[in-house]
């Protein structure tokens, strides 16, 4: 069984003052949280619209092990949240990155 010890995330902060348009990734998961190789689970994202504007198209993409994966474009009102969700199965064992 493999399980996933280390998140890796990567932050960048932005100088906001008087933008209006910002998304946030609220929380970034893996179910199960103990992963079997060969075994379809899930990676989610929790996107935050924080802006006073909708998002008619946003476009979410995860990077596993450096490989993009795209989760397809998703409508997103102002102050409202959406969850994206990518089924993903890992072939081999070890430690992986998302």
């Amino acid at each position: 069984m493999l399980q996933l010890r280390d998140a890796s995330v990567e932050v960048r902060f932005a100088e906001l003052k008087g933008a209006t348009r910002n998304l946030s990734v609220m929380d970034l998961n893996v179910e199960p949280s103990v992963v079997s190789r060969d075994v379809w689970g899930e990676v989610q994202a929790l996107i935050k619209n924080q802006s006073n504007e909708d998002f008619d198209a946003v476009e979410v993409a995860f990077f596993v092990d450096g490989v993009e994966e795209r989760t397809g474009m998703a409508r997103i009102a102002a102050g409202e949240s959406v969850l994206r969700t990518l089924p993903y199965r890992f072939s081999t064992e070890g430690y992986h990155s998302v």
